[in-house]
């Protein structure tokens, strides 16, 4: 009967040829660190792009809140300023209402209407009516002649002088009409009662607005997951 021998023989058959086995070892090792290389070059790979996710995203976080705190300080700024932008405010409504008033006081008719008014409590004629106008006056003799002939019998006298402002003269009735006092108490007055108003209400204004940015700037840091600057 014939016995199965085992041979002490190092060598492998791969593809029908006889291989020594220190060959064959070499040949699966080589094989082994190539997988090996494979796994860890895909690991390598794979952490790479996650901490390159993570740069990013905390670049872009790091951009959000750089970005928001650059607008915070430019609202803050803006609205610490208010005092500031109220000023130029009423600088602007003060320049306005100054060009409006100088306008309506150097209007011919304005004067024809104050000058209807005093005449109107003056009841003798037998003085002479005094009239001075600015030199530099847009009022024209003979309408302002005109205008006086139909409601003065009497004599009337007009005269110019260099300074801003127009007189009335007929005996004891005495009257100056300023048009600078009258711009400025016009001015003085819108003050008093509109202007300090908007400053107060720009002030709430600015507070309310300060308060809404600042609870929404929060509300849109916690929602991105950042910390409160």
């Amino acid at each position: 009967m014939l016995k199965r021998i085992q041979t002490q023989s190092h060598q492998s058959l791969i593809n029908g040829v006889l291989i020594k086995n220190k060959i064959v070892k070499s040949s699966y090792y080589i094989d082994k660190l190539e997988k090996d290389a494979q796994e860890r070059a895909k690991k390598i790979l794979k952490d790479a792009q996650s901490e390159a996710e993570l740069l990013q995203e905390q670049a872009y976080f790091d951009g959000y809140k750089q970005g928001m705190l650059c607008a915070l300080n430019q609202t803050i700024s803006f609205f610490t300023h208010q005092s500031d932008i109220v000023l130029n405010l009423q600088k602007q409504v003060d320049s306005y209402v100054r060009d409006m008033l100088f306008e309506i006081v150097n209007n011919p008719e304005t004067l024809f209407v104050v000058l209807d008014e005093w005449l109107a409590n003056i009841h003798s004629t037998e003085h002479s009516l005094l009239i001075t106008l600015p030199k530099t006056t847009k009022y024209s003799d003979v309408k302002l002649t005109e205008f006086i002939e139909k409601r003065w019998e009497g004599n009337v006298n007009i005269n110019y002088h260099n300074h801003n402002h127009f007189i009335f003269h007929c005996g004891s009735y005495i009257a100056e009409f300023s048009p600078d006092k009258i711009i400025d108490s016009g001015c003085m007055t819108l003050q008093k009662k509109y202007l300090s108003e908007l400053s107060k209400k720009c002030k709430v204004l600015s507070d309310e607005i300060m308060d809404s940015f600042l609870r929404q700037k929060f509300a849109d840091e916690l929602s991105h997951g950042g910390d409160v600057l």
